[in-house]
């Protein structure tokens, strides 16, 4: 695939994540219809790293070792997507947290965030907020 170097609207690279992320070809004109539904999931590390892979970008080596570094984002993600869609399912996923983070038992998905990291004793949300200043920081670096 050619290097993205003509339209960068947000159909049109919505259009080719999407496709990468489902191992379609990308063609040449393609772009997303008015539909954002169907938009990546940008939130998610394991899509994203997908993106970055099938995506051809000058940065890829840098946003790979940015983007992969940093395993307790996931943590984040997992404490957002029961904050946004409260069922049982999302507040179990949650409960698998309790040895990285310092609860015994969850009542809201926010009591994630509000725990201690078992290993320095900080925030949680304050890791995950230094984590991604540091993300930002290392992605956006010129060499």
């Amino acid at each position: 695939m050619p290097a993205i170097n003509e339209d960068h609207s947000w159909r049109r690279l919505g259009y080719i994540a999407s496709q990468k992320i489902r191992n379609r070809n990308v063609t040449p004109n393609g772009h997303l219809n008015f539909e954002m539904r169907k938009e990546p999931t940008w939130g998610d590390l394991d899509v994203f790293i997908k993106i970055i892979q099938g995506v051809p970008l000058a940065n890829k080596n840098t946003l790979f070792s940015s983007f992969g570094s940093f395993s307790s984002l996931k943590s984040m993600q997992l404490a957002r997507n029961a904050c946004a869609h409260k069922n049982v399912e999302t507040i179990k996923n949650l409960n698998g947290l309790s040895t990285s983070y310092s609860f015994s038992r969850l009542d809201f998905a926010t009591d994630v965030v509000w725990s201690n990291c078992n290993s320095n004793g900080v925030f949680a949300i304050d890791v995950w907020i230094y984590e991604m200043n540091l993300i930002a920081d290392l992605a956006t670096a010129t060499p």
